[in-house]
């Protein structure tokens, strides 16, 4: 068992990490796990950055990540902005000199975790989770759980998303998740696929919010907005 943070505000802390996603998505004729990187600030629980890459990530997909975090203009935003801290682990793509010369420059303290502990960045731990069960789950090319075994790897891969569209998908789905006022707790599993693809998050931050968006977003495709 671990103790609880104490409450933060908005952009007091930020937590990073890298996901390889469990289906198979074409890449220019070859079938792959893409990967996706994200910065999700832990008092809001907002997804502020995201990158997608079809192979293993490196530094330019942190960096990618990092300035859709940081800008807040369109296509970006809102959410975002310059965090106090960074919660990352100890991988070389994380902390190259490009990255950690960049968070210096806007006075961000970069909080390196030591390797093979989810539990200090917990928050973006729970992140790769929910995308796990509510996003990969409703997409085909799925290689986890029961559908997948029926399926059988074959088949799911017959279908599978090209890497443009499954990158749409993932920024529709960071915009639900930014939109949602909070998302994985009372879901889980099938009921959570199901409320995805209806497009019915939990309960919207205000009355005035704007639906969230299921599909395709004619937005950028490599690296996405923050909400």
């Amino acid at each position: 068992m671990f103790g609880k943070r104490p409450a933060s505000w908005r952009n007091h802390a930020w937590e990073t990490d890298h996901v390889q996603t469990s289906l198979l998505v074409d890449a220019d004729g070859d079938l792959v796990r893409p990967w996706i990187t994200w910065f999700i600030d832990t008092a809001t629980k907002a997804i502020t950055g995201t990158a997608v890459t079809p192979g293993h990530p490196s530094r330019a997909p942190v960096r990618a990540a990092l300035r859709a975090a940081v800008v807040r203009e369109e296509p970006y935003g809102p959410a975002g902005g310059v965090p106090e801290t960074v919660r990352m682990d100890r991988g070389k793509d994380f902390l190259p000199a490009a990255v950690t010369t960049a968070l210096d420059a806007m006075g961000v303290t970069v909080n390196d975790l030591p390797a093979y502990s989810p539990h200090p960045k917990e928050v973006v731990e729970s992140l790769n989770r929910a995308a796990d069960r509510m996003l990969f789950a409703a997409l085909p090319g799925y290689t986890t759980g029961p559908r997948s075994e029926r399926q059988g790897r074959t088949a799911g891969a017959v279908s599978a998303l090209s890497f443009q569209d499954f990158t749409a998908e993932v920024l529709a789905w960071t915009n639900w998740w930014n939109t949602a006022a909070h998302r994985p707790k009372t879901l889980s599993g099938r009921r959570a696929v199901r409320r995805w693809r209806r497009g019915r998050p939990i309960r919207l931050l205000s009355p005035t919010s704007p639906p969230p968006t299921c599909g395709p977003t004619p937005s950028r495709t490599r690296a996405g907005p923050g909400s």
